[in-house]
């Protein structure tokens, strides 16, 4: 109440009333604050009606909280003709989806799997976003997108590590070979793309390792002075990627996981 927080300013702090209308003038409106918050505790009463408040939510988030055993995660699937989120957790080798919302496009704003028209594209992520989070009652924050393969670019490399003396391999050092495998993929595809086109690595697979040249499913605690490995590495343009990224933050999302959708990891498997 804008008539209770005046008064309030005026006895705990002895403001003017040109103060004060000057501080209110310069901040958002109660209402835009609202807008982005997932709950609202209104202090305008007495101090034990707003610690009620207080109790009650946290009484509704500790039952919200036991609803789902695991992680809540967010998915997006940003297709030509619709926007499909789901929300779900993974609990063992299951995930249980816990809520899914889908929303048409209401322009030709993706064409063949591509982001043409960002902004329209990340009101659509909103909505989507906000009919999830009034299904579960949380707000949502992070999510992980896939990316259209229809321009995507395949490396194949094999990459060597070899060690000073023979030594346990660990974590750190199969780190260190997908690694390399991966910057010497991305060396020998600048070779051969002569567009100009920026590519990011979306991602890479490991095809085989080798231990002292032999091949081996797994390279951990073996020991070994040479390690290898038979990686095949996925690119796409800087713009299909930036675009997403750039719709998704719109919606006020942060991407934190990024994968190829299925139809692209397909083509993966398929050059392999």
């Amino acid at each position: 109440n804008e008539t209770i927080r005046k008064e309030r300013l005026k006895v705990s702090r002895n403001y003017s009333e040109e103060k004060i209308n000057s501080i209110f003038n310069n901040q958002l409106s109660d209402a835009e604050y609202r807008k982005h918050c997932n709950t609202v505790i209104d202090n305008s009463s007495d101090l034990d009606s707003t610690y009620r408040q207080i109790d009650r939510k946290l009484e509704d988030t500790v039952a919200e909280l036991k609803k789902y055993p695991g992680q809540l995660v967010f998915g997006l699937d940003i297709g030509t003709r619709s926007i499909v989120g789901t929300v779900g957790y993974k609990d063992g080798e299951k995930f249980y989806v816990v809520a899914q919302y889908m929303k048409e496009h209401e322009t030709r704003s993706m064409m063949d799997g591509q982001i043409h028209d960002i902004d329209e594209v990340g009101k659509t992520i909103c909505q989507v976003k906000e009919g999830l989070e009034s299904k579960i009652g949380r707000r949502l924050t992070e999510v992980c997108i896939a990316a259209a393969g229809r321009v995507l670019e395949t490396v194949n490399a094999h990459v060597d590590l070899t060690f000073d003396t023979e030594k346990k391999i660990n974590n750190e050092d199969i780190y260190n070979l997908e690694s390399l495998g991966v910057e010497q993929a991305y060396e020998a595809f600048l070779k051969e793309n002569k567009n100009g086109i920026k590519f990011y690595c979306v991602g890479f697979t490991v095809m085989k390792y080798y231990l002292n040249d032999y091949t081996i499913s797994k390279l951990i605690n073996h020991k070994a002075k040479k390690i290898s490995a038979d990686i095949i590495a996925t690119f796409l343009p800087d713009d299909v990627i930036d675009g997403l990224y750039r719709a998704v933050e719109i919606a006020g999302l942060e991407v934190v996981n990024l994968t190829l959708e299925p139809i692209a990891a397909m083509q993966v498997a398929i050059h392999e």
